[in-house]
Protein backbone atom coordinates (compact mmCIF):
# COMPACT_ATOMS: atom_id res chain seq x y z
CA UNK A 1 0.00 0.00 0.00
CA UNK A 2 1.36 3.48 -1.15
CA UNK A 3 1.52 6.99 1.08
CA UNK A 4 -0.99 7.86 -1.51
CA UNK A 5 -3.52 5.80 0.44
CA UNK A 6 -2.57 6.94 3.63
CA UNK A 7 -1.84 10.49 3.29
CA UNK A 8 -2.48 11.95 -0.19
CA UNK A 9 -6.13 10.45 0.16
CA UNK A 10 -6.96 11.50 3.09
CA UNK A 11 -5.99 15.07 2.52
CA UNK A 12 -5.59 17.36 -1.35
CA UNK A 13 -7.20 14.47 -2.80
CA UNK A 14 -10.23 14.62 -0.94
CA UNK A 15 -10.57 18.14 -0.55
CA UNK A 16 -11.88 18.99 -4.16
CA UNK A 17 -14.34 16.86 -3.91
CA UNK A 18 -17.15 17.89 -2.54
CA UNK A 19 -17.27 21.03 -4.56
CA UNK A 20 -16.88 19.26 -7.47
CA UNK A 21 -19.49 16.76 -6.98
CA UNK A 22 -21.72 18.64 -7.35
CA UNK A 23 -21.76 19.66 -11.13
CA UNK A 24 -22.18 16.06 -11.63
CA UNK A 25 -24.93 13.99 -13.50
CA UNK A 26 -24.76 10.44 -13.32
CA UNK A 27 -26.33 7.43 -13.35
CA UNK A 28 -27.02 6.81 -16.74
CA UNK A 29 -27.49 3.25 -17.97
CA UNK A 30 -26.65 1.62 -21.38
CA UNK A 31 -27.37 -1.38 -22.76
CA UNK A 32 -25.34 -4.32 -22.39
CA UNK A 33 -22.44 -5.45 -24.50
CA UNK A 34 -22.95 -8.92 -26.08
CA UNK A 35 -21.02 -11.90 -24.68
CA UNK A 36 -19.21 -12.33 -27.78
CA UNK A 37 -18.42 -9.34 -28.86
CA UNK A 38 -15.06 -7.64 -27.72
CA UNK A 39 -15.26 -5.52 -24.91
CA UNK A 40 -13.09 -2.55 -23.92
CA UNK A 41 -13.22 -2.58 -19.49
CA UNK A 42 -11.16 0.99 -18.46
CA UNK A 43 -9.93 0.84 -14.62
CA UNK A 44 -8.35 3.92 -12.67
CA UNK A 45 -5.36 3.82 -10.14
CA UNK A 46 -3.77 5.89 -8.01
CA UNK A 47 -0.97 3.71 -7.38
CA UNK A 48 2.20 5.01 -9.88
CA UNK A 49 4.79 3.05 -10.78
CA UNK A 50 5.50 0.34 -8.42
CA UNK A 51 4.65 -3.47 -7.06
CA UNK A 52 0.79 -2.63 -6.93
CA UNK A 53 0.79 -1.38 -10.41
CA UNK A 54 2.89 -4.01 -11.68
CA UNK A 55 0.63 -7.00 -9.80
CA UNK A 56 -2.19 -4.99 -11.11
CA UNK A 57 -1.28 -5.12 -14.59
CA UNK A 58 -0.08 -9.36 -14.02
CA UNK A 59 -3.74 -9.73 -12.68
CA UNK A 60 -5.41 -7.88 -15.96
CA UNK A 61 -2.78 -10.20 -18.56
CA UNK A 62 -4.33 -13.33 -16.72
CA UNK A 63 -7.94 -12.31 -16.98
CA UNK A 64 -7.21 -11.56 -20.43
CA UNK A 65 -5.76 -15.15 -20.74
CA UNK A 66 -9.29 -16.41 -19.90
CA UNK A 67 -11.48 -13.99 -21.66
CA UNK A 68 -9.51 -13.41 -25.29
CA UNK A 69 -12.72 -10.99 -25.94
CA UNK A 70 -12.09 -8.79 -23.08
CA UNK A 71 -9.43 -5.89 -23.46
CA UNK A 72 -8.61 -4.67 -19.80
CA UNK A 73 -6.78 -0.74 -20.28
CA UNK A 74 -5.64 0.39 -16.77
CA UNK A 75 -4.36 3.71 -16.18
CA UNK A 76 -2.73 4.93 -13.53
CA UNK A 77 -2.86 8.65 -12.38
CA UNK A 78 -0.20 9.06 -9.09
CA UNK A 79 -0.69 12.78 -9.03
CA UNK A 80 -4.19 14.86 -8.40
CA UNK A 81 -6.18 11.55 -9.22
CA UNK A 82 -9.17 12.64 -7.90
CA UNK A 83 -9.48 16.13 -9.27
CA UNK A 84 -8.86 14.17 -12.92
CA UNK A 85 -11.51 11.96 -12.25
CA UNK A 86 -14.41 13.95 -11.22
CA UNK A 87 -13.49 15.62 -13.69
CA UNK A 88 -14.20 12.92 -16.16
CA UNK A 89 -17.34 12.01 -14.44
CA UNK A 90 -18.52 15.45 -14.75
CA UNK A 91 -17.67 15.18 -18.72
CA UNK A 92 -18.74 11.47 -19.20
CA UNK A 93 -15.67 10.10 -19.50
CA UNK A 94 -14.73 8.15 -16.60
CA UNK A 95 -13.43 4.70 -16.75
CA UNK A 96 -15.61 1.92 -15.90
CA UNK A 97 -13.75 0.82 -12.82
CA UNK A 98 -12.64 3.46 -10.47
CA UNK A 99 -10.02 2.57 -7.48
CA UNK A 100 -10.87 5.36 -4.43
CA UNK A 101 -9.96 5.85 -1.08
CA UNK A 102 -12.33 5.10 2.22
CA UNK A 103 -13.11 8.90 2.29
CA UNK A 104 -14.80 8.90 -1.15
CA UNK A 105 -16.70 5.53 -0.85
CA UNK A 106 -19.97 7.00 1.17
CA UNK A 107 -19.25 9.92 -0.98
CA UNK A 108 -19.59 7.92 -4.70
CA UNK A 109 -22.11 6.37 -3.14
CA UNK A 110 -24.40 8.77 -2.62
CA UNK A 111 -24.17 10.66 -5.28
CA UNK A 112 -25.18 7.83 -7.74
CA UNK A 113 -21.67 7.74 -9.11
CA UNK A 114 -20.86 3.88 -8.29
CA UNK A 115 -23.80 1.57 -8.87
CA UNK A 116 -24.45 -0.77 -6.39
CA UNK A 117 -22.61 -3.93 -6.62
CA UNK A 118 -25.35 -6.49 -4.22
CA UNK A 119 -27.32 -7.49 -7.00
CA UNK A 120 -24.43 -8.61 -9.06
CA UNK A 121 -21.86 -9.97 -5.90
CA UNK A 122 -25.58 -12.59 -5.07
CA UNK A 123 -26.19 -13.50 -8.50
CA UNK A 124 -22.20 -14.34 -8.59
CA UNK A 125 -22.58 -16.18 -5.45
CA UNK A 126 -19.24 -14.58 -4.16
CA UNK A 127 -18.94 -15.52 -0.76
CA UNK A 128 -19.07 -12.65 1.39
CA UNK A 129 -17.80 -14.17 4.73
CA UNK A 130 -14.66 -14.87 3.82
CA UNK A 131 -13.44 -11.15 3.93
CA UNK A 132 -12.34 -9.69 7.06
CA UNK A 133 -15.77 -8.08 8.15
CA UNK A 134 -14.56 -4.47 9.09
CA UNK A 135 -12.01 -4.29 5.64
CA UNK A 136 -15.67 -5.24 3.52
CA UNK A 137 -17.96 -2.80 5.50
CA UNK A 138 -14.78 -0.20 4.56
CA UNK A 139 -16.68 -0.16 1.13
CA UNK A 140 -20.33 -0.37 2.30
CA UNK A 141 -22.71 2.22 2.12
CA UNK A 142 -26.18 2.15 3.95
CA UNK A 143 -25.33 -1.21 4.38
CA UNK A 144 -25.13 -1.84 0.43
CA UNK A 145 -21.36 -3.01 -1.23
CA UNK A 146 -20.33 -0.24 -3.53
CA UNK A 147 -16.38 -0.84 -3.23
CA UNK A 148 -14.76 -4.32 -2.87
CA UNK A 149 -11.35 -4.14 -1.11
CA UNK A 150 -7.92 -3.80 -3.46
CA UNK A 151 -5.86 -3.30 -0.36
CA UNK A 152 -5.92 -1.89 3.07
CA UNK A 153 -4.15 -1.87 6.30
CA UNK A 154 -4.53 -0.98 10.12
CA UNK A 155 -1.77 0.24 12.05
CA UNK A 156 0.82 -1.22 14.77
CA UNK A 157 3.93 -0.29 16.29
CA UNK A 158 7.43 -1.56 14.73
CA UNK A 159 10.17 -1.66 17.13
CA UNK A 160 13.36 -1.53 16.50
CA UNK A 161 14.88 -5.01 18.46
CA UNK A 162 18.42 -4.09 18.98
CA UNK A 163 18.00 -0.71 20.43
CA UNK A 164 15.66 -2.69 22.92
CA UNK A 165 18.33 -5.21 23.33
CA UNK A 166 21.00 -2.14 24.30
CA UNK A 167 18.64 -0.59 26.54
CA UNK A 168 17.90 -3.64 28.52
CA UNK A 169 14.27 -3.98 27.63
CA UNK A 170 11.44 -6.69 27.18
CA UNK A 171 10.07 -6.69 23.36
CA UNK A 172 6.65 -4.94 23.15
CA UNK A 173 4.37 -7.83 22.92
CA UNK A 174 1.01 -8.07 22.78
CA UNK A 175 -1.33 -7.04 25.79
CA UNK A 176 1.24 -3.76 26.45
CA UNK A 177 -0.28 -0.36 27.42
CA UNK A 178 0.35 2.99 26.41
CA UNK A 179 1.57 4.05 29.49
CA UNK A 180 4.48 1.07 29.08
CA UNK A 181 4.81 2.04 25.66
CA UNK A 182 5.47 5.77 26.81
CA UNK A 183 7.91 4.35 29.85
CA UNK A 184 9.79 2.33 27.13
CA UNK A 185 10.18 5.50 24.60
CA UNK A 186 11.23 7.65 27.64
CA UNK A 187 14.28 4.89 28.35
CA UNK A 188 14.85 4.39 24.40
CA UNK A 189 15.50 8.10 23.75
CA UNK A 190 19.35 9.28 23.71
CA UNK A 191 20.86 12.62 24.45
CA UNK A 192 23.90 13.64 23.22
CA UNK A 193 25.25 16.97 24.29
CA UNK A 194 21.85 18.23 24.72
CA UNK A 195 20.40 17.04 21.45
CA UNK A 196 18.36 14.46 20.83
CA UNK A 197 20.71 11.66 18.65
CA UNK A 198 17.84 8.73 19.28
CA UNK A 199 13.53 8.89 19.73
CA UNK A 200 12.21 6.60 21.56
CA UNK A 201 8.95 6.40 18.83
CA UNK A 202 7.82 8.21 15.96
CA UNK A 203 4.40 8.97 16.27
CA UNK A 204 1.46 10.42 13.53
CA UNK A 205 2.08 14.09 13.73
CA UNK A 206 -0.56 15.73 12.80
CA UNK A 207 -2.26 12.96 10.73
CA UNK A 208 -5.22 12.14 12.57
CA UNK A 209 -6.16 8.98 11.37
CA UNK A 210 -2.38 7.86 12.95
CA UNK A 211 -3.05 8.95 15.92
CA UNK A 212 -6.70 7.78 15.82
CA UNK A 213 -6.18 4.30 17.83
CA UNK A 214 -4.78 6.07 20.88
CA UNK A 215 -7.99 7.89 20.35
CA UNK A 216 -10.05 4.97 20.73
CA UNK A 217 -8.01 2.88 23.47
CA UNK A 218 -8.60 6.10 25.82
CA UNK A 219 -12.55 6.04 25.17
CA UNK A 220 -12.67 9.35 22.88
CA UNK A 221 -13.86 9.30 19.45
CA UNK A 222 -14.17 11.88 16.30
CA UNK A 223 -17.59 11.27 15.82
CA UNK A 224 -20.84 9.73 17.50
CA UNK A 225 -22.58 7.25 15.84
CA UNK A 226 -25.79 9.95 14.90
CA UNK A 227 -23.08 11.55 12.89
CA UNK A 228 -22.39 14.19 15.31
CA UNK A 229 -19.93 16.01 16.36
CA UNK A 230 -20.44 17.66 19.89
CA UNK A 231 -20.49 15.84 22.88
CA UNK A 232 -17.74 13.33 20.59
CA UNK A 233 -14.73 15.23 19.65
CA UNK A 234 -15.06 16.63 22.61
CA UNK A 235 -15.81 14.44 25.19
CA UNK A 236 -13.84 13.32 28.26
CA UNK A 237 -12.19 10.28 26.31
CA UNK A 238 -10.96 12.82 23.16
CA UNK A 239 -9.23 15.36 25.94
CA UNK A 240 -7.75 12.39 27.71
CA UNK A 241 -6.27 11.24 24.78
CA UNK A 242 -5.18 14.31 23.15
CA UNK A 243 -3.87 15.53 27.04
CA UNK A 244 -1.46 12.12 26.67
CA UNK A 245 -0.43 12.04 22.93
CA UNK A 246 0.49 16.00 24.11
CA UNK A 247 2.30 14.53 26.93
CA UNK A 248 4.61 11.87 24.94
CA UNK A 249 5.65 15.19 22.48
CA UNK A 250 6.55 17.80 25.51
CA UNK A 251 8.64 14.61 27.13
CA UNK A 252 11.03 15.03 23.94
CA UNK A 253 10.25 10.84 23.38
CA UNK A 254 9.29 11.72 19.60
CA UNK A 255 10.00 14.31 17.38
CA UNK A 256 8.08 17.19 16.35
CA UNK A 257 5.88 17.16 13.22
CA UNK A 258 8.79 19.99 11.86
CA UNK A 259 11.95 17.10 12.91
CA UNK A 260 10.06 14.87 10.65
CA UNK A 261 9.75 17.28 8.18
CA UNK A 262 13.48 18.29 8.30
CA UNK A 263 14.21 14.74 7.66
CA UNK A 264 12.97 15.47 4.20
CA UNK A 265 11.20 12.24 3.05
CA UNK A 266 13.93 9.99 4.91
CA UNK A 267 12.32 7.30 6.92
CA UNK A 268 13.49 7.83 10.82
CA UNK A 269 13.24 3.85 12.33
CA UNK A 270 14.66 2.69 8.81
CA UNK A 271 17.25 5.27 9.12
CA UNK A 272 17.95 4.12 12.96
CA UNK A 273 17.03 7.29 14.12
CA UNK A 274 13.78 6.05 16.45
CA UNK A 275 13.61 2.84 17.98
CA UNK A 276 9.45 2.75 17.36
CA UNK A 277 7.16 3.67 15.22
CA UNK A 278 3.41 3.87 14.81
CA UNK A 279 2.00 3.19 11.10
CA UNK A 280 0.78 0.86 8.87
CA UNK A 281 2.23 -2.47 6.32
CA UNK A 282 3.64 0.53 3.57
CA UNK A 283 7.15 0.32 5.29
CA UNK A 284 7.73 -3.09 5.89
CA UNK A 285 9.35 -4.87 2.27
CA UNK A 286 11.55 -1.41 2.84
CA UNK A 287 12.66 -2.26 6.67
CA UNK A 288 13.31 -5.86 5.31
CA UNK A 289 15.78 -4.96 2.25
CA UNK A 290 17.67 -2.49 4.98
CA UNK A 291 21.02 -4.27 6.19
CA UNK A 292 21.70 -5.04 10.34
CA UNK A 293 17.63 -3.86 10.97
CA UNK A 294 16.62 -6.38 13.19
CA UNK A 295 12.85 -5.45 14.22
CA UNK A 296 9.64 -6.51 15.01
CA UNK A 297 5.58 -5.70 15.18
CA UNK A 298 3.66 -5.14 18.14
CA UNK A 299 -0.11 -4.52 17.76
CA UNK A 300 -1.35 -1.46 19.22
CA UNK A 301 -1.10 -1.16 23.17
CA UNK A 302 -4.21 -1.18 25.19
CA UNK A 303 -5.52 1.86 26.86
CA UNK A 304 -7.67 2.62 29.70
CA UNK A 305 -10.69 2.04 27.31
CA UNK A 306 -9.62 -0.99 25.73
CA UNK A 307 -8.09 -1.44 22.35
CA UNK A 308 -8.63 0.88 19.59
CA UNK A 309 -7.41 0.87 15.70
CA UNK A 310 -8.04 2.41 12.76
CA UNK A 311 -7.84 1.14 8.68
CA UNK A 312 -6.78 2.50 5.92
CA UNK A 313 -8.40 1.14 2.86
CA UNK A 314 -8.26 1.39 -1.22
CA UNK A 315 -10.99 -0.47 -3.10
CA UNK A 316 -12.48 -0.33 -6.57
CA UNK A 317 -16.27 0.45 -7.52
CA UNK A 318 -18.15 0.23 -10.83
CA UNK A 319 -18.97 3.86 -12.86
CA UNK A 320 -22.56 3.90 -12.92
CA UNK A 321 -22.15 4.87 -16.58
CA UNK A 322 -20.10 2.19 -17.82
CA UNK A 323 -21.42 0.77 -20.90
CA UNK A 324 -21.38 -2.72 -19.76
CA UNK A 325 -21.15 -3.01 -16.26
CA UNK A 326 -21.83 -6.76 -16.21
CA UNK A 327 -18.27 -7.08 -17.83
CA UNK A 328 -17.22 -4.69 -15.70
CA UNK A 329 -18.19 -6.80 -13.16
CA UNK A 330 -16.65 -9.72 -13.92
CA UNK A 331 -13.18 -8.20 -14.02
CA UNK A 332 -13.85 -6.86 -10.63
CA UNK A 333 -14.91 -10.14 -8.97
CA UNK A 334 -11.24 -11.46 -10.61
CA UNK A 335 -9.70 -8.44 -9.87
CA UNK A 336 -10.55 -8.46 -5.73
CA UNK A 337 -11.32 -12.28 -5.41
CA UNK A 338 -9.25 -15.59 -5.30
CA UNK A 339 -7.46 -14.93 -8.51
CA UNK A 340 -6.52 -11.48 -7.64
CA UNK A 341 -5.22 -11.88 -3.84
CA UNK A 342 -3.57 -14.29 -4.55
CA UNK A 343 -1.09 -12.23 -6.65
CA UNK A 344 -1.97 -9.20 -4.20
CA UNK A 345 -0.44 -10.96 -1.78
CA UNK A 346 3.03 -10.20 -2.74
CA UNK A 347 2.94 -6.59 -1.54
CA UNK A 348 0.00 -5.74 0.80
CA UNK A 349 -2.89 -7.21 3.19
CA UNK A 350 -5.48 -9.48 1.34
CA UNK A 351 -8.86 -8.86 2.38
CA UNK A 352 -10.04 -12.75 1.80
CA UNK A 353 -9.03 -14.83 5.00
CA UNK A 354 -8.62 -18.21 3.01
CA UNK A 355 -6.26 -16.26 1.46
CA UNK A 356 -4.60 -14.66 3.86
CA UNK A 357 -4.13 -18.35 5.36
CA UNK A 358 -2.89 -19.93 2.14
CA UNK A 359 -0.37 -16.82 1.59
CA UNK A 360 0.94 -17.12 4.72
CA UNK A 361 -0.04 -13.89 6.20
CA UNK A 362 -1.50 -15.38 9.07
CA UNK A 363 1.58 -17.24 10.50
CA UNK A 364 4.28 -14.27 9.47
CA UNK A 365 5.34 -13.22 12.55
CA UNK A 366 5.44 -9.13 11.37
CA UNK A 367 2.25 -9.66 10.22
CA UNK A 368 0.48 -11.06 12.81
CA UNK A 369 1.25 -7.78 14.75
CA UNK A 370 -1.04 -5.85 12.66
CA UNK A 371 -3.72 -8.85 12.18
CA UNK A 372 -4.01 -9.23 15.95
CA UNK A 373 -5.15 -5.60 15.80
CA UNK A 374 -8.08 -6.46 12.93
CA UNK A 375 -10.70 -6.96 15.58
CA UNK A 376 -9.98 -3.74 17.22
CA UNK A 377 -10.73 -1.23 13.62
CA UNK A 378 -13.21 1.02 14.40
CA UNK A 379 -15.87 2.29 11.53
CA UNK A 380 -14.41 5.17 10.15
CA UNK A 381 -16.34 8.53 10.37
CA UNK A 382 -16.98 8.82 6.21
CA UNK A 383 -19.49 5.31 6.89
CA UNK A 384 -21.79 7.51 9.59
CA UNK A 385 -21.39 11.24 8.10
CA UNK A 386 -20.47 11.42 3.86
CA UNK A 387 -19.44 14.82 4.79
CA UNK A 388 -16.93 14.03 7.55
CA UNK A 389 -13.79 13.96 5.47
CA UNK A 390 -14.42 17.94 4.63
CA UNK A 391 -15.65 18.56 7.89
CA UNK A 392 -15.20 16.71 10.75
CA UNK A 393 -12.07 15.11 9.70
CA UNK A 394 -10.33 18.11 8.18
CA UNK A 395 -11.39 20.04 11.78
CA UNK A 396 -10.21 17.98 13.81
CA UNK A 397 -6.99 17.45 12.13
CA UNK A 398 -6.75 21.23 12.48
CA UNK A 399 -6.85 21.07 16.08
CA UNK A 400 -4.47 18.32 16.43
CA UNK A 401 -2.14 20.68 14.69
CA UNK A 402 -3.24 23.55 16.98
CA UNK A 403 -2.96 21.39 19.96
CA UNK A 404 0.84 19.79 18.87
CA UNK A 405 2.12 23.45 17.87
CA UNK A 406 1.14 25.45 20.90
CA UNK A 407 1.86 23.47 24.09
CA UNK A 408 -0.34 25.43 26.35
CA UNK A 409 -3.26 25.70 24.04
CA UNK A 410 -6.64 24.18 26.00
CA UNK A 411 -7.04 21.27 24.71
CA UNK A 412 -10.68 20.58 25.63
CA UNK A 413 -11.74 23.95 24.28
CA UNK A 414 -10.03 23.40 20.93
CA UNK A 415 -11.97 20.79 20.74
CA UNK A 416 -14.82 22.12 21.39
CA UNK A 417 -14.74 24.83 18.63
CA UNK A 418 -14.11 22.06 16.25
CA UNK A 419 -16.81 20.15 16.74
CA UNK A 420 -18.94 23.11 16.70
CA UNK A 421 -17.29 24.40 13.33
CA UNK A 422 -17.48 20.61 11.84
CA UNK A 423 -21.30 20.35 12.97
CA UNK A 424 -22.00 23.70 11.21
CA UNK A 425 -20.28 23.10 8.09
CA UNK A 426 -22.18 19.69 8.08
CA UNK A 427 -25.19 21.01 8.02
CA UNK A 428 -24.66 23.62 5.52
CA UNK A 429 -23.64 20.58 3.26
CA UNK A 430 -26.31 18.06 3.74
CA UNK A 431 -28.38 21.24 3.01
Amino acid sequence: MSRELSRKMKSTMVLSSASMLTLLGVGLVAAPANAASQITITVSNYEGQGTSLTDEQLIAQEYMKLHPNVKIEIDSIPNNYLTKILTEIAAGTAPDIMEVGDGQVSEFAQKGIFVNLGPYIKAAHVNLKDYYPTVLKTGMYNGQVYTMPKDWSNLAIYYNKTMFEKAHLALPKPGWTWQQLFADAKKLTVMNNGKTSQWGIVLPGTWSRGMEPLLYAFGGTTIGPNGKYVGYMNSKGSVSALTFYRQMYNAGVAPSPATVQGFQGVDMFQAGKAAMNLTGIWPMQNYLRTPHLSFGVAPMPKGPAGYGNAICYAGYGINSAAPNKQAAYDFLKFLTGPQGERIQANYAFVSLRSVAKTSGQTTNPLMKGFLEGVPSIHELGSLVNPTYVSTGSTDFGNALTTILLKPNSNIRQTLTQAAQLAEKQSKTATN
